[in-house]
């Protein structure tokens, strides 16, 4: 029978090189051993299950028995989405049990947990980047906690209440994960025998500089303000992060000392709970969250705008910003789409042959205006 693997994430713990990994054949198998789902995530099977209803029949869900009935008997089966973590597990059971009973029901679900402070400021850039906030990490910090952000350890209980011995959780720590890269893990974690080699290291959806993010919050605030949606500013921070943005004077996002102390006081019981029920009562978050709060600067990072870019640097930083509003709404064409196709799952059709796509153009252009924003937060 084939055997079916589910990554559920979580967020920020290598998932997107995991995934271009897979979905761009940089991972060496016997033949017919290994198979990955179409995508290059399986957010379509993660969006059902959050509706209102969950009820997942008339939707991807529907292809999943044919792509595992194209797979052999030794076949191992791979699906990935991040935006699993944030979904009730129940609901990915009653769906895999449903449309893929047999393999559904023996499904292996692996998970990777990032330190509490490495999550909280990892999560905080993303943010930014992808225009999903505007404000101070001080903001951030009380959101986080409304939100139950860095609480791995009651949703992990849930996950595991659901899946038992089935359910895989390793930490993002570079130092216990094999070869320090989480893509060499994985393969290990769903073949102990090696069977599974990882052709050349995956780097991508690497750390944004300071200077960046610090042009990057008036930035989505602007498009923002004239109309561009959250998922078409996550779509152009996703783009912008796909130029170089480091140089050679580039400087990390850090937290302050003050806030990481919090932080740590907030987060050590939930560290304890993942060691003692999760990594076989071995000391593992509880330490790096220690570490990271000693590694935490005296003075917090700054931000402001008018720290990183002249006044000139942010005027046209901020005309560009007008400009791609106003083309984004000028047209009817789904430049997202179009990006995605052509620099995400890389369509051949897209990314070569752009004179035969409808808009080609109008979605060049956009592309060209991305790769000079890029260039000016880089600096």
């Amino acid at each position: 029978m084939t055997r079916l693997v589910v990554h559920v994430g979580d967020p920020k713990t290598g998932t997107s090189a995991l995934q271009r990994a897979f979905f761009f054949g940089m991972v060496d198998a016997p033949k017919g051993s290994l198979a990955y789902w179409r995508r290059l995530n399986a957010n379509d099977l993660v969006r059902p299950l959050k509706a209102r209803g969950r009820d997942t029949g008339q939707t991807a869900w529907q292809h999943l028995p044919g792509w595992l009935s194209d797979c052999g008997p030794d076949t191992t089966a791979v699906i990935s989405a991040e935006l699993f973590s944030s979904a009730d597990p129940r609901a990915l059971d009653a769906a895999l049990r449903r449309h893929v009973p047999g393999p559904g029901d023996e499904a292996l679900i692996v998970c990777y947990v990032r330190p509490h402070l490495d999550r909280f400021l990892a999560a905080y850039m993303q943010r930014i980047k992808t225009g999903g906030i505007f404000g101070t990490m001080d903001e951030f910090e009380v959101q986080s906690d409304q939100i139950g952000l860095l609480e791995f350890g009651t949703r992990l209980r849930a996950w595991r209440e659901v899946f038992g011995k089935r359910l895989v959780v390793r930490p993002f720590l570079r130092d216990r994960l094999r070869g320090g890269d989480v893509v060499e893990d994985f393969l290990h974690v769903i073949r102990p025998d090696g069977a599974f080699r990882l052709k050349r290291q995956v780097r991508f959806n690497e750390s944004t500089p300071v200077r960046a993010l610090a042009g990057l919050r008036p930035f989505h605030s602007t498009l923002s303000e004239r109309g561009v949606d959250r998922p078409t500013r996550h779509t152009i921070g996703a783009a912008i992060a796909h130029w170089p943005l480091k140089s050679a004077s580039v400087e990390k996002p850090w937290m302050s000392a003050e806030m990481a102390g919090r932080l740590r006081d907030r987060c050590v019981a939930d560290a304890a709970m993942l060691d003692a029920e999760f990594f076989g009562g071995e000391a593992v978050m509880v330490p790096a969250l220690d570490r990271n709060a000693d590694a935490a600067r005296d003075t917090p990072m700054q931000l402001e705008p008018e720290l990183h870019f002249s006044p000139d640097e942010m005027g046209a930083l901020l005309g560009h910003a007008e400009w791609l509003a106003a083309k984004l709404a000028s047209r009817d064409l789904d430049w997202p789409a179009h990006y995605r196709a052509a620099y995400v799952e890389r369509r051949p059709a897209y990314r070569w042959f752009r004179h035969v796509v409808p808009g080609g153009l109008f979605h060049t252009a956009i592309d060209r205006r991305i790769g000079r924003i890029a260039q000016m937060l880089r600096g």
